[in-house]
């Protein structure tokens, strides 16, 4: 019988930064968070990504001198390390008492879930009256585990309008998606399995009430 020479508890430690230049209308955030499975200091160097997530992100309003234009782009790693098939992967999503990061099917960590990368891009106009934002979206799930990762692509649009004092938003995505349950895992790289492909449109209306 096997004994552990760690208990269940997970401690985490992050730091986010955050640089704003209101003048130039640029922003870029940064955060890293560690969990506390590094065994020694030389373990901490040896192995830097291990049990490690960041994400990194950069937002630029009055692109091309226009106060109206928008630009986001922002990247999230939740990759496990690639040591991991020697030692406990460490985190919350490798243990059975955090449900392997789900709750009741349902996956609570990112919305990527445990083991993925996301890159986000959107650029558009964003004013007071109406906005228009279109959108590029690309996820994989399952990147250092699996072989053959899922891969999500979303292109998505966000169009606003007001109307006194009512927003009227129709948002449209479109998502192409393979790989889908790595039904698959002895195929080449860029053959595309477990497709799938989505529309959706969502209508809205926002009003903000003050009290």
């Amino acid at each position: 019988m096997g004994v552990y020479n760690w208990d269940p508890w997970d401690q985490v430690i992050s730091a986010f930064v955050t640089i704003i230049n209101p003048v130039s209308g640029f922003v870029a955030y940064f955060e890293v968070a560690r969990g506390d499975h590094a065994v020694s200091k030389t373990d901490l160097l040896t192995v830097p990504d291990h049990d490690t997530v960041s994400m990194f992100g950069v937002r630029k309003y009055g692109f091309f001198n226009n106060p109206n234009l928008l630009l986001v782009f922002e990247y999230t790693r939740l990759l496990i390390s690639f040591d991991h098939i020697y030692r406990s992967t460490g985190g919350f999503g490798g243990y059975e008492w955090y449900d392997y990061n789900t709750f009741e099917g349902r996956r609570w960590a990112a919305h990527s879930g445990y083991d993925s990368d996301d890159f986000l891009l959107m650029f558009g106009y964003l004013g007071d009256k109406w906005a228009f934002i279109p959108g590029f979206n690309y996820e994989r799930h399952g990147v250092v585990n699996v072989r053959v990762p899922e891969v999500k692509m979303e292109f998505r649009l966000d169009t606003r309008y007001k109307y006194k004092g009512f927003w009227f938003n129709l948002y449209y995505e479109y998502q192409h998606e393979q790989h889908l349950g790595f039904t698959k895992d002895n195929v080449y790289l860029d053959e595309a399995t477990g497709l799938r492909f989505t529309n959706t449109i969502m209508l809205g209306v926002e009003k903000t009430l003050i009290f």
